[in-house]
């Protein structure tokens, strides 16, 4: 089922991701920063697409419990024999399985139309309090930059009191944003080509990604430090592009650039854009990484090794939903003396399973039996007499007991609650617990 598969591929790839993100401080002394942002890429589709082709040998199996709750509910009594078919086993476990669907999905699209609306809501205020540059000599700048990038898009120059960092936001009609601090031209220049960066790299799409991803697996805490780390790796790479080919005092330059519009982050924001500034500790990592000069490899080895890892899991890891529990409720309103009631329904008991009673009764008799009886000799003699292999229990008010299967009593069995003495018995309520002999 998808919730399951699903569950599968957030542990599969927290596992990788939490791999990926330690080996990062080593990986960038030897790769390029811009590598390794893509190889950030290949890991979120792998998050995006929980299928997996699965393979004959599984290294290790992802057991997922799960509690199978039956309520088995009875009539009144008042016959030899009166067999209730209850909601069946598979209703129950639907009904159970729609509910987390329901809770898993509510949180899902909640999420994303939260981001929808903080969106819209950050449009609105650009569009209200931002005013489009009409300074000549910026304009003249940004275009020859575009050309020199290769960048067809029309890309618009606002300037937003709103916001404290240089910005830009548009996915079909982008637009740089600057705060109302002064830059000098040179200071500009930098900025300028680091958001071209981001437009001719499609990072907006990115993070776009990176938000439904987030929403898909809301339940899993790793995938929202995963974002976090993934959106510094987008400035790191992009300072890294812009500084390719610049000389030291180039870099210095550049580094005091960033530092003097990102002194503070006020007012609103969102995920969809991007963002100069993201905490102070991603600050100093993108100083050090500027001002190294170092030649790096390109990550094309740690980039194959992520996409076999990735496909490959599908081999390591193999989700086995386990039934390791199964509930049966029982409420039977009164049931007088040697008569019974048998519970229409099969169960296949294993070696080593547990059965759990619990069953407090009242009336002039204290004691009720519940039993299981073979279902491939499922007959009566008419007065509740069966004359085969059963797991029974005899039980007053207050007694629980266990009852654990043996080889030779393995097999399918129906269930039984019967009054052996006179008295009428009443409020049968309680439960019974079936244990899978491999739960630990």
């Amino acid at each position: 089922m998808f919730l399951t598969t699903l569950l599968e591929c957030s542990v599969v790839m927290s596992i990788i991701s939490l791999v990926y993100m330690i080996a990062i401080p080593l990986l960038s002394k030897r790769y390029s920063a811009n590598w390794l942002y893509y190889i950030w890429f290949v890991i979120i589709v792998g998050w995006a697409f929980p299928f997996r082709p699965h393979f004959n040998t599984n290294l290790f199996t992802l057991q997922i419990p799960r509690v199978q709750v039956i309520d088995a509910k009875y009539m009144d009594v008042g016959k030899p024999l009166k067999v209730i078919t209850p909601e069946t086993s598979a209703a129950s476990a639907i009904s159970i399985w729609w509910v987390v669907v329901s809770i898993w999905a509510i949180c899902a699209v909640g999420m994303i139309a939260y981001n929808a609306w903080q969106h819209y809501r950050f449009l609105k205020m650009v569009n209200r309090w931002s005013e489009d540059i009409k300074d000549l000599q910026a304009l003249d700048l940004l275009n020859t930059l575009r050309r020199e990038m290769n960048i067809k898009n029309h890309v618009g120059l606002k300037i937003c009191p709103a916001i404290y960092t240089p910005m830009m936001i548009g996915f079909f009609r982008p637009t740089i944003l600057l705060p109302s601090i002064k830059i000098d031209s040179e200071e500009l220049t930098f900025i300028l080509r680091h958001e071209l960066v981001h437009l001719k790299r499609n990072d907006l799409w990115y993070k776009a990604l990176i938000s439904l991803i987030t929403a898909i697996h809301w339940f899993n805490p790793i995938v929202h430090i995963i974002a976090k780390v993934i959106a510094v790796q987008c400035e790191i790479s992009c300072d890294e592009l812009l500084v390719k080919e610049t000389n030291l005092e180039q870099r210095k330059q550049y580094g005091q650039t960033i530092i003097g519009v990102v002194r503070s982050e006020v007012g609103l924001k969102t995920a969809l854009s991007t963002n100069f500034y993201k905490d102070e500790s991603s600050i100093k990592i993108r100083i050090f990484q500027i001002m190294d000069a170092t030649r790096k490899k390109s990550g094309i080895t740690v980039l194959c090794i992520a996409l076999i890892t990735i496909m490959g899991s599908g081999m390591v890891f193999a989700a086995s939903p386990v039934m390791n529990k199964k509930v049966i409720n029982v409420d039977v309103k009164s049931l007088e003396g040697r008569k019974f009631v048998c519970v229409d329904e099969t169960y296949t008991f294993e070696e080593g399973d547990i059965i759990q009673y619990n069953a407090p009764v009242q009336g002039d008799n204290k004691k009720v039996t519940i039993k299981f009886v073979r279902e491939d000799a499922k007959t009566s003699d008419g007065k509740g007499q069966f004359q085969h292999l059963t797991l029974s229990g005899c039980y007053d008010q207050n007694h629980k007991q266990c009852i654990k299967v043996t080889k030779s009593q393995a097999g399918s069995y129906c269930l039984i609650i019967e009054n052996d003495d006179e008295g009428v018995l009443s409020d049968i309520k309680g439960n019974i617990q079936i244990t899978k002999g491999n739960d630990d």
